[in-house]
């Protein structure tokens, strides 16, 4: 019982931290707020949560930065952690940040295979 309860506190820390994230005017302070939700999933053991929590961060570095190797880099965490995941939803959004970001570095082959890999799952829902 005591585990249950100590994982839904994680698990509302991490979407505290991410409604931190929203409403923060600037990236450094969004960093800050991802940081904080990275260690509390960390701590969880959740690997969903610790997908979504590098993959916010990535979305950080590529949209309020426009920082695309460290998204890039955060985004192939969130995919170590996402691969085994029974979530499709979330490992499909790992792959459609992760060809974003490679089409804008240039890894044009691997994007594109990326983009249709993804494409096939969101047609479906």
């Amino acid at each position: 019982m005591k585990r249950l309860n100590q994982e839904n506190n994680y698990l509302k820390l991490i979407v505290g931290y991410e409604e931190a994230i929203y409403y923060s005017n600037t990236p450094q302070r969004k960093l800050i707020y991802s940081d904080s939700a990275i260690v509390t999933a960390l701590k969880s053991k959740n690997k969903d949560q610790i997908s979504r929590a590098y993959l916010g961060k990535g979305i950080i570095y590529y949209y309020n930065s426009r920082n695309f190797k460290k998204a890039l880099e955060n985004y192939l965490i969130a995919f170590k952690y996402s691969k085994n995941s029974e979530d499709q939803y979330l490992i499909n959004k790992v792959v459609y940040h992760l060809s974003v970001v490679k089409c804008y570095l240039g890894y044009y082959d691997e994007a594109s295979q990326h983009f249709i890999q993804t494409a096939d799952f969101f047609k479906e829902i």
